[in-house]
């Protein structure tokens, strides 16, 4: 039986392969460069995975480049305003 650790690192290497980014890519953020490096490719990953989310919970590859071009924390039309709104349904 998987632990949940295992669970975790799958879900991840399924996403890393969805959105294109090496396999191991969040796994080697720890490791490799200094904090800012972490912070600014942590904070990409999460646009990526945000945009990919939306797009595919709203069935509509059009809109990719749309969510892609909102800012994550803006109040007003955010991609993660509009992905509570998505994970609400």
């Amino acid at each position: 039986m998987a632990n949940q650790r295992d669970l975790i690192f799958d879900s991840v290497s399924a996403l890393e392969a969805e959105i294109g980014v090496p396999s191991g890519f969040l796994e080697r953020l720890g490791t490799e460069g200094d904090d800012w490096s972490f912070v600014i490719k942590v904070h990409a990953l999460a646009e990526a995975a945000v945009t990919h989310i939306l797009t595919a919970a709203l069935g509509d590859e059009d809109s990719r480049d749309r969510f892609a071009s909102l800012p994550m924390g803006s109040r007003r039309g955010s991609s993660n305003r509009r992905f509570r709104s998505v994970a609400r349904r």
